[in-house]
């Protein structure tokens, strides 16, 4: 017998067995509402497929969200807690995600949703069907049933024809809350990424154009055009030795080891490729998204990128975080006419552009500061990427069957002062998938 969820008993459990789901529920599409009605503002929120995390759960969408200023017919008015589920893969990875209907609005039963009405509540729990939609398995199921090549469809009968392990209601309702517990903790960990997130913005906004300084700073800034703070620079490989880098968004210029999946390799010989220097800056082909990434790598690039070297008298790791900013984003958008429309930069482009630049000491206080702010970004992500692996690795013990709950609970401390963490001996099992 294995040791499992906090530290319950983990067998497989003799009363699960296997349903078939169009017993246990419905599945009823939407209505296609016209267009005319949707307004920045009215009485009804419109469910979208942007309100569908591609890994299932309920995405808000702020001052995106569409809402519906027309005449409704109330049955197409959805019921808080109400689980929908996407019948179309409008995004990757989309189809099949199951959402709960919030209870601060009034939301609309759009098209391309399945409404999930459970027919015998006496044996299945709404709470343990959703998880189940949201588990890997089913969403294999759910993809492989699907219908179409370029957008990929389900349909309800489709959906009935699949199967689900079902235990007692009492076991279903256990593995829920303890389901519900993960969700709750992985959403008030996005919340605060999202916060820290903003604040690193709004730090940046404020300080990286000297309309905020820092305590113990005066004087005004230099405005200097770029081609007197960075040159260009072409140093072809001469060596084997150097690593192949990878320009990306998220963590400027990095050796192609570090990505994860598949990463296209050069064909053919690297001899052109151009070396980077730690501290030099690449500019992206990305276009208007990409803009410029720092290097803290020494390492090769394709020839197609610029890379440039920054003068004496600038700090780089504050032009990394200055090149983030919406300060420079809008200096180059001016500069470059048409960018956005796929256009790439070029030295060229980038060369009269005018860039504030501090004393060195200043820049030297402000990147501290900005380096703080992305460790508190980057430990609360390392946080969300654990708490989502092992909401994972349960889903796949507590619907597959594997684990089960005993008649007495040993745990006895609150979840809450626990920190939403298992004991040390199931984590170790955790981490390991």
């Amino acid at each position: 017998m294995e040791l499992g969820f906090w530290g319950y008993e983990a067998e497989p459990m003799s009363a699960t067995h296997l349903v078939k789901l169009g017993d246990l529920i419905e599945v009823q599409h939407g209505y296609a509402f016209e267009s005319v009605g949707f307004q920045e503002s009215g009485e009804f929120a419109l469910l979208t497929p942007g309100n569908f995390h591609e890994e299932g759960g309920f995405r808000r969408q702020g001052t995106q969200q569409k809402r519906y200023a027309g005449v409704v017919d109330p049955k197409w008015i959805l019921k808080p807690g109400a689980i929908l589920v996407a019948m179309t893969e409008q995004a990757a990875g989309l189809l099949g995600a199951a959402i709960r209907i919030p209870e601060d609005d009034q939301w609309l039963h759009n098209q391309r949703m399945g409404l999930v009405e459970i027919k015998c509540p006496d044996r299945l729990c709404a709470g343990y069907l959703y998880h189940w939609f949201n588990s890997a398995s089913a969403r294999k199921l759910i993809s492989v049933a699907a219908s179409g090549t370029k957008v990929r469809d389900s349909s309800p009968s489709q959906i009935y024809s699949l199967h689900l392990s079902l235990p007692d209601r009492r076991t279903q309702l256990r593995a829920a809350e303890t389901l519900d517990e993960w969700y709750a903790a992985i959403e008030k960990t996005s919340s605060l990424l999202l916060v820290l997130e903003r604040r690193k913005q709004g730090l940046m906004q404020q300080l990286l154009t000297g309309g905020r300084r820092l305590k113990g700073f005066k004087g005004k800034w230099k405005l200097l055009r770029a081609d007197k703070l960075f040159t260009e620079i072409s140093v072809r490989n001469q060596t084997a030795k150097d690593p192949l880098l990878s320009v990306t968004q998220d963590r400027g210029v990095i050796p192609r080891d570090m990505l994860v999946g598949r990463v296209t390799m050069p064909a053919g010989t690297v001899d052109a490729f151009k070396l980077v220097e730690r501290d030099n800056f690449v500019i992206s082909l990305r276009s208007f998204q990409g803009g410029l990434e720092h290097s803290a790598y020494r390492g090769l690039v394709s020839p197609a990128y610029t890379v440039l070297q920054a003068s004496e008298e600038i700090h780089p790791a504050f032009f990394r975080h200055y090149f983030k900013s919406t300060d420079f984003v809008k200096r180059l958008s001016v500069a470059v006419v048409g960018i956005r429309d796929g256009k790439q930069i070029s030295y060229t482009d980038f060369r009269s552009i005018k860039l504030p630049l501090p004393p060195m000491a200043e820049q030297q206080a402000l990147t501290e500061l900005l380096d703080l702010a992305d460790q508190d970004i980057a430990l609360c992500r390392e946080r969300l990427d654990g708490l989502q692996c092992q909401k994972r690795a349960l889903m796949q013990k507590l619907l597959s069957g594997e684990w089960r709950f005993p008649e007495s609970p040993v745990q006895s401390e609150p979840l809450s002062k626990k920190g939403l963490q298992p004991p040390n001996n199931v984590r170790k099992k955790l981490s390991k998938r």
